[in-house]
């Protein structure tokens, strides 16, 4: 690609070998060699990010992974930015209450947690919005980027030179410059919602994620396809097993031939859902199930609640 380079570097952790890739005099990234498992690590970070996006693009590098054989993403974050208030801390937490973060046919909200923060001073630097388990396949950070970076400071008090240092030189600049002369009004709505996309082997990352951004925001919850109602959702597929395949289409087929009659014993007849279940409930667990080898307790609930989740049970 015109403009990179390799420079000498330190080994990433548990790697043997690694080198600072610089694009135009910016470092934007690392790579390591020599693991354990044979894989080279290639590494872009934000800043690294932004310079590409508005220099060559990422579809140079997609072309270079996919002819890699066995290369994968085993992460990729995906931000929103918003400066006009059209987000903040308050419109997140209703858009949870209101379920906007399940996901497919599952019923049940992700885990959620608040982390407030504050400078040296004990001023505060506004709260983190998490929503997702801790090393999950997908989370979501949700922040006020502007005062995570300047605090209380009004934006009047600062410059544009300070912001461009902030914000990592080169690509800082480049957003003030963007922004014109509103970027001190933006600056104080700034607010990021950010999709963190892990590898999983059930749902591996699609290759051509990094020229899908806005799609594959989009399809991490419904509240990011709110954000983007005009791009169509995207998301990692989910790998279906043998296993699986059967548990879907038993699921399918007493929906389509039984569905009706379960919802008149409920809301005609008025039997609880407690009640149907006992009524119905088989003596043994299904024989093509367990000879699909899907009856591990924990397996089965995963793979279920996944499912949901992945919108593959309709």
């Amino acid at each position: 690609m015109p403009g990179v380079e390799i420079e000498a570097g330190r080994a990433p952790k548990n790697f043997e070998g690694g080198a600072k890739i610089v694009l135009n005099g910016q470092i934007i990234g690392w790579t390591g060699w020599g693991s354990d498992t044979g894989r080279t690590l290639l590494y872009v970070d934000g800043s690294g990010c932004r310079l590409l996006a508005r220099t060559a693009g990422f579809a140079p590098i997609e072309q270079a992974i996919a002819s890699l054989d066995g290369a994968r993403y085993t992460r990729v974050d995906i931000a929103s930015d918003t400066y006009k208030g059209e987000v903040e801390t308050d419109s997140i937490l209703a858009a949870y209450e209101k379920g906007r973060f399940q996901c497919g046919r599952s019923k049940k909200n992700p885990q959620q947690k608040i982390i407030t923060s504050k400078d040296s001073q004990g001023n505060p630097l506004g709260s983190t919005i998490y929503v997702g388990a801790d090393g999950a396949t997908k989370l979501a950070r949700c922040y006020e980027k502007g005062l995570q970076l300047f605090g209380k400071n009004p934006a009047s008090s600062i410059s544009r030179a300070a912001m461009a240092r902030v914000l990592k030189s080169v690509p800082g600049q480049m957003l003030v410059d963007q922004l014109g002369d509103e970027w001190k009004e933006k600056l104080d709505g700034w607010y990021r919602v950010e999709i963190q996309y892990r590898h999983d082997k059930k749902r591996p990352l699609k290759l051509d994620m990094l020229t899908h951004c806005d799609e594959n925001f989009s399809g991490a919850y419904p509240f990011c396809s709110d954000l983007l109602p005009n791009v169509n959702p995207e998301r990692p597929d989910y790998i279906i097993d043998e296993a699986e395949a059967k548990l879907i289409t038993q699921g399918r087929a007493c929906r389509a031939s039984y569905g009706g009659y379960l919802n008149t014993l409920h809301s005609v007849v008025g039997l609880t859902k407690e009640e149907i279940f006992d009524f119905l409930v088989g003596d043994e667990p299904s024989r093509k199930l367990r000879e699909a080898g899907i009856m591990n307790v924990q397996q089965f609930k995963q793979a279920f609640q996944t499912m949901l989740e992945t919108g593959v049970v309709e």
